[in-house]
């Protein structure tokens, strides 16, 4: 049998065993991000019923983040099979290129590594990081990298056989298309080091086809959802980077680099470019080096700041491996250091691939007895979460700036005052679920709220996927900022312990600067609901 077609079969056999694992018990436990999940289901729904990202609804996240998901939920499947057979759609339309480039550009197990991590990042049901936990949070940014590691293979290993540019331009072009339509912190630093790549390596054919390959998707999509749907991506983006509370996910840009967890991750990179440069690969470090800023921009605005570009490092040093007669470099043969680069890169990655890799059992059977199912008001229920995280309700207090807890920022506790209160300072830090319980029944004791518009100050606002309350028409499935939806909202719901103490600020005072009342209609010990006065 041909060894691409071995390689091939490989990975549909693992893409199918990693499907059959998720679906295998007919649910999957939610332990953590339990509002990500939910935000990326309503973004779903909300296509579903017609709607179109960015002219329907805000979002800075592409509308390929939610169309297959909103294509299985469509066909009827359940909430938690459309998020995995998401995962399966993306990952087998990335099999031809992977097969491909995984033919062309390694051999024996750096084949079997590239193909089986670009099937682990479409796959897994968590992000990354070393938690044991399970959650389809983050997705797009696993996709994205997948996508990313396909096209830098691409454009940076050259092929052990007989060039062929017009497959090279379609999977860039397309790679880099499908980047712009998901997430497009990954197109701009990706897309910008991939044209200055072409540009010094002087491949003008190359750009000028991948130019053909990427105007054809604009044209597409234009066709498709008009010209305005390009201003609207360009307005949420825009609205995020500009009006967002927070410019950053996680850490700030030097934790980044240089925290504990970080720091080898970084001098490995560094060390690499040196290395090479230094033992005569002057264009393979040239490009390393042109990476380095879209690699720490994409991490730094990636919440959990991973550093899974690791993995491309080390198969591109592999792909690069100095010669046995390499002269040696810092006194030490150039081989053996890039072997032990290699070490590093993998002592590193390996345990965050580990618990990717883990989620295909723990996501399905995750021990039922301390978990339960995440009440839907229509449809199938496959969804669950665990009680300890979600179910019971818990925050942290800040009386003032300087009586935090440890680890606490005191910029996570702006001071607020609305109609005249003053708020507590306080962030929401479990109970998820129970919280938005809270929030149904002070909404049900307002019998002209139960069937209204809701306008929620908090992060989230998918209290109708659990009741009869309306969807928010023009809102915004994450609140960023801005005032989107609030022109149609009938009551704005204010909790006194959010879970995202700076939205509820930008919320209120986004409100706020319509110029219209509220009338307190009903208050308890979590949330206070206002009518809207116009």
């Amino acid at each position: 049998m041909p060894a691409t077609l071995r390689f091939a079969l490989y990975l549909v056999a693992l893409t199918a065993t990693a499907t059959a694992l998720l679906l295998s018990s007919g649910k999957l436990v939610l332990t953590a991000h339990v509002g990500d999940v939910l935000h990326a289901l309503e973004s779903g729904y909300r296509m579903v019923d017609g709607e179109v990202p960015h002219l329907d609804f805000m979002t800075p996240i592409g509308i390929l983040g939610f169309a297959p998901i909103a294509l299985f939920l469509s066909l009827g499947f359940a909430p938690g099979a459309s998020l995995v057979l998401s995962n399966t759609l993306v990952t087998a339309l990335l099999l031809p290129a992977t097969v491909w480039i995984g033919s062309t550009r390694f051999e024996g197990w750096a084949r079997r590594v590239f193909g089986t991590v670009i099937v682990l990042y479409g796959m897994a049901f968590l992000y990354g990081g070393i938690a044991q936990a399970t959650s389809f949070s983050m997705h797009y940014n696993r996709w994205a990298w997948a996508i990313t590691f396909l096209v830098l293979t691409t454009l940076l290993i050259p092929s052990r056989g007989q060039p062929r540019p017009v497959i090279e331009a379609l999977i860039i072009g397309l790679g880099l298309s499908a980047l712009a339509l998901m997430k497009m912190t990954f197109f701009i630093s990706f897309g910008g080091a991939t044209l200055l790549i072409l540009l010094a390596s002087r491949r003008f054919r190359l750009m000028g086809m991948v130019a053909v390959v990427g105007a054809a998707v604009a044209l597409f999509v234009t066709l498709l959802f008009g010209i305005d749907f390009w201003f609207a991506y360009a307005g949420n983006l825009l609205e995020v980077a500009v009006n967002s509370p927070r410019p950053y996910p996680d850490r700030d840009m030097m934790s980044t680099l240089v925290a504990p967890d970080r720091v080898l991750g970084t001098l490995a990179y560094l060390l690499a470019i040196v290395v090479l440069r230094g033992t005569g690969a002057r264009q393979q470090g040239l490009a390393l080096l042109i990476l380095a800023p879209a690699f720490v921009y994409v991490m730094f605005q990636n919440w959990g700041n991973e550093q899974k570009w690791l993995v491309f490092l080390g198969l591109f040093l592999v792909a690069n491996m100095p010669p046995a007669d390499a002269r040696a470099y810092l006194g030490i043969p150039a081989r053996k250091l890039v072997t032990g680069l290699l070490v590093v890169i993998a002592t590193l990655i390996v345990p965050p691939m580990l618990t990717m890799s883990a989620s295909f059992l723990k996501a399905p059977y995750f021990n039922e007895a301390t978990a339960r199912q995440i009440p839907f008001s229509e449809g199938p229920r496959d969804l669950w979460i665990t009680k300890r995280g979600n179910l019971l309700r818990s925050v942290v207090m800040s009386f003032t700036e300087t009586g935090l807890p440890p680890g606490e920022d005191p910029a996570d506790f702006p001071p607020q005052v609305f109609q005249g209160e003053e708020l507590p300072r306080c962030i929401l830090q479990s109970g998820y679920l129970s919280n938005v319980y809270e929030g149904l029944k002070l909404v049900a004791s307002v019998p002209e709220a139960a069937n209204a518009e809701l306008a929620l100050a908090d992060n989230v606002n998918n209290f109708w996927m659990f009741s009869d309350i309306k969807r928010l028409r023009g809102g915004a499935p994450w609140y960023y900022s801005g005032t989107y939806g609030y022109e149609n909202a009938d009551y704005f719901l204010v909790p006194l312990c959010p879970k995202g103490p700076l939205k509820r600020k930008e919320a209120i005072q986004a409100m706020e600067s319509t110029g219209w009342q509220f009338d307190e209609a009903a208050r308890s010990d979590t949330y206070i609901l206002y009518k809207i006065l116009r």
